[in-house]
């Protein structure tokens, strides 16, 4: 049986390796999407999660949760960020519905106040793993005592449009530095096969 910690399993906190209020909201929020649309956490390559933050928006902690709870991760090639800049996921699974679940804006009015000592450490540059427990365990617990639809909205998006990238496995070696490449990446020097960085140049 998962031990859990304020609501979640505690092996998602040590993957993401501190506490904060993202990461759980993330958790919950691809958990929800995943009923909403009946589907399980997904094990393989099925289910895509579109995650509507961009690289340069804070608190990307909540990309590590949605993964956690769906699945759906980077490394699988299920995972998007779309870059609109909103704390929202669009989970869908070829020939099923597409879901959008949205952090619901009174939630996050309540949290800014509900946290504002945590996020007032934040802002003096102290690192989430550094800040006093009594500044984020009793949001943590707020957050874990709240039902989903306190936390999120959301909505069936209709007409939904998403190609996956298609992979390739194919690998060559490259003919400069002789380290394998993925196909997909290889440029042509030269007349030889080559690598990226060997292309571009090495910095």
């Amino acid at each position: 049986m998962e031990r859990l910690e304020f609501g979640i399993p505690e092996w998602a906190f040590e993957f993401h390796g501190h506490k904060c209020p993202y990461m759980p909201m993330g958790y919950r929020a691809g958990a929800y999407a995943l009923k909403l649309a009946k589907l399980d956490k997904e094990k393989d390559h099925r289910t895509f999660l579109l995650s509507e933050m961009s690289e340069e928006d804070m608190n990307g902690c909540f990309n590590d949760g949605v993964q956690a709870s769906t699945g759906c991760t980077y490394g699988k090639g299920l995972f998007s960020l779309l870059g609109y800049g909103k704390l929202a996921i669009i989970i869908y699974r070829p020939g099923g519905k597409a879901i959008r679940v949205h952090v619901r804006n009174s939630f996050m009015d309540e949290l800014n106040v509900r946290a504002s000592e945590f996020f007032k450490y934040r802002k003096q540059g102290m690192e989430p793993s550094e800040i006093p427990s009594e500044a984020i365990d009793p949001v943590l617990e707020w957050i874990a005592g709240l039902p989903d639809e306190d936390i999120f909205e959301y909505a069936e998006i209709q007409d939904f449009k998403f190609k996956p990238v298609k992979k390739d496995g194919s690998k060559v070696k490259c003919e400069i530095c002789g380290e394998y490449t993925y196909e997909s990446d290889i440029k042509v020097l030269n007349g030889k096969f080559v690598c990226k960085p060997d292309y571009y140049g090495r910095k």
